[in-house]
């Protein structure tokens, strides 16, 4: 798992071929270690330590895309509150997800 997927570490070459580099803190999948990334672009579970899956770089990734798209970076703080929670809190009944996660 690379664990610091951002888009500082995504080179584009002249074609559009993309290509994604900084492999420091990588880990092999299922390794629990201290926490580690940028927080912007972590993933919940990174927050507390749990073992890497392909859902950590996989949610990294969304927020890159996210920022591609959007041309603005998720707000830090919605990456921050992971850090003192001890669980997600579930969604609201209505249907509306603007507290998933959060």
């Amino acid at each position: 798992m690379h664990r610091d997927y951002k888009p500082d570490n995504v080179l584009v070459d002249g074609q559009g071929n993309s290509k994604l580099s900084d492999f420091g803190i990588a880990i092999r999948a299922g390794r629990n270690v201290p926490v580690a990334g940028t927080p912007l672009y972590m993933a919940p579970e990174q927050w507390h330590g749990a073992p890497a899956t392909p859902a950590t770089d996989i949610y990294a990734a969304s927020a890159v895309f996210y920022e591609c798209l959007t041309g603005t970076a998720r707000s830090p703080g919605e990456s921050a509150s992971f850090a003192g929670s001890t669980r997600p809190r579930p969604c609201r009944p209505n249907g509306s997800t603007s507290r998933c996660g959060r």
